[in-house]
C-alpha cells in the first residue's frame, strides 16, 4: 500500500473529524436534550439544521418551548410539519406555545387535531394533555364556561373510558374542581357542590375544593357548613395567599353581629352582585351601594314595621315591577318576614 493511499484516508478522517466538530453531533445534542441544558442543546441542533439534517426541527423546537421563547418554538414547529412530519407531541407543543401567547383559536386547533386524530405518539396522555389545556383555555382565559363544562365533561368521559381512570387520579381531581368552579360561576350551585363533593372523595386533604365549596355554601346562605370547608381549607393549604383568603371569609362569619351583616359583608367581598345565583334570586334592578348605606343609617339597622334586627331586606316601597325606583325615599329595611306579609298584600 503507497503513502497516497494512506495521505487520502488520512485527509478524509481529518475532515469527517471536523464536520462532526463543527457541524453538530447528534449524541451530544441529545445528552444536552436530556440534561435540559437548552441553551447548549439549541447551538448543537443548529449546527446540525444548518448541515441539512432539518429532521432535528421539532428538537430545537422543544428547546424553545422550554425556555419560554414561543414564537421560535412555534416557527420551528411550523418548518418541521413542512417537511410532511406529523407528531402528535409536536403539535401538542405547538398549541402549547400558542396558548403562551394568547393565540387561543390556533391552540384549540392544535388540541383538538390531537384528541380527534391518529397520528405518530398519540397517546392517552398526550390526548389528557390537549383536553385540560382546552379546559384551561374555555375556563380561564377565555371565561366561556358552558364551554369549559362541556370540554370537562366529554374529558372525565375518557378518564372513565380509559383503562388508565385510576392512574388519570390527579386529572380528575383538576378537571371535577374546573368544572365545579365553572357551575358555582353561572349560577348552578347544587352541582358545583356535587363535583367538589367528588373531588374531595378522591382527596379529603384537598384544599382547593374545600375552599371552592366553603364558597358556593356561602352563597347559599349555608354558613355553619361553609365555615366548617374553610376552616379545613386552612388546614391543608401551604400557600398564604390563599389562607389568608379564606381566614378572611372565616372572619366575618365569626365577627359579625347578626345574619344581615353577613349578607352584606359577603355580598361585597364575593362580589355577588356579579353572581348569576344572586342576580336571579333578586330579579331586579341593583340598589345603589350609596342607596343601601343610606337607607341603613336612617332605619338604623331594623325592621321598619316590627324593629327586628335579623334577617333584614331591602325593600321597595313602591315595587320596582310596578315603576318603583331604587332611590333612598323608595327603599326601607325590612324583615323577612315582614316583607313576605307585604308581598302577600299587594
Amino acid at each position: 500500500m503507497g503513502f497516497l493511499p494512506i495521505i487520502v484516508i488520512v485527509a478524509i478522517v481529518v475532515i469527517i473529524m471536523v464536520v462532526r466538530k463543527n457541524g453538530g453531533n447528534e449524541d451530544r445534542a441529545w445528552d444536552l436534550y436530556e440534561s435540559h441544558q437548552y441553551e447548549e442543546c439549541i447551538s448543537e441542533y443548529t449546527k446540525l439544521i444548518d448541515r441539512g439534517e432539518r429532521r432535528h426541527l421539532d428538537k430545537r423546537g422543544d428547546c424553545y418551548l422550554f425556555l419560554g421563547k414561543y414564537n421560535e418554538a412555534i416557527n420551528d414547529y411550523n418548518n418541521y410539519f413542512s417537511l410532511g412530519e406529523f407528531d402528535a407531541l409536536c403539535l401538542f407543543r405547538r398549541g402549547a406555545s400558542y396558548f403562551q401567547i394568547n393565540e387561543f383559536g390556533k391552540a384549540l386547533n392544535d388540541f383538538n387535531t390531537v384528541i380527534d386524530t391518529k397520528m405518530p405518539n398519540s397517546d392517552k396522555w398526550i390526548k389528557g394533555d390537549a383536553y385540560y389545556h382546552k379546559c384551561l383555555i374555555y375556563f380561564i382565559k377565555l371565561k366561556n364556561y358552558d364551554d369549559a363544562i362541556q370540554t370537562c365533561s366529554n374529558f372525565i368521559k375518557k378518564l372513565k373510558q380509559y383503562s388508565y381512570y385510576d392512574e388519570g387520579h390527579n386529572y380528575l381531581l383538576k378537571i371535577y374542581s374546573m368544572r365545579g368552579d365553572c357551575y358555582q360561576n353561572i349560577g348552578q350551585l347544587e352541582k358545583a357542590i356535587n363535583d367538589f363533593n367528588i373531588v374531595l372523595e378522591l382527596d379529603n386533604r384537598n384544599s382547593y375544593a374545600y375552599y371552592l365549596r366553603g364558597e358556593t355554601f356561602l352563597e347559599l346562605g349555608k354558613y355553619e357548613l361553609g365555615l366548617n370547608d374553610l376552616k379545613n381549607s386552612i388546614k391543608y393549604e401551604k400557600n398564604v395567599s390563599y389562607r389568608e383568603l379564606a381566614q378572611n371569609l372565616i372572619d366575618i362569619l365569626e365577627n359579625s353581629k347578626n345574619e344581615f351583616e353577613i349578607k352584606e359583608k359577603l355580598r361585597i367581598i364575593l362580589n355577588l352582585d356579579n353572581k348569576p345565583s344572586f342576580i336571579e334570586k333578586t330579579s331586579r334592578e341593583k340598589i345603589p351601594e350609596a342607596v343601601r348605606h343610606a337607607v341603613w343609617r336612617r332605619d338604623e339597622g331594623r325592621c321598619v314595621e316590627c324593629g327586628s334586627n335579623e334577617n333584614l331586606e331591602y325593600d321597595h316601597i313602591i315595587p320596582f315591577s310596578k315603576g318603583g325606583s331604587s332611590t333612598e325615599r323608595n327603599i326601607q329595611l325590612l324583615c323577612e318576614s315582614c316583607n313576605r306579609k307585604k308581598g302577600a298584600n299587594i
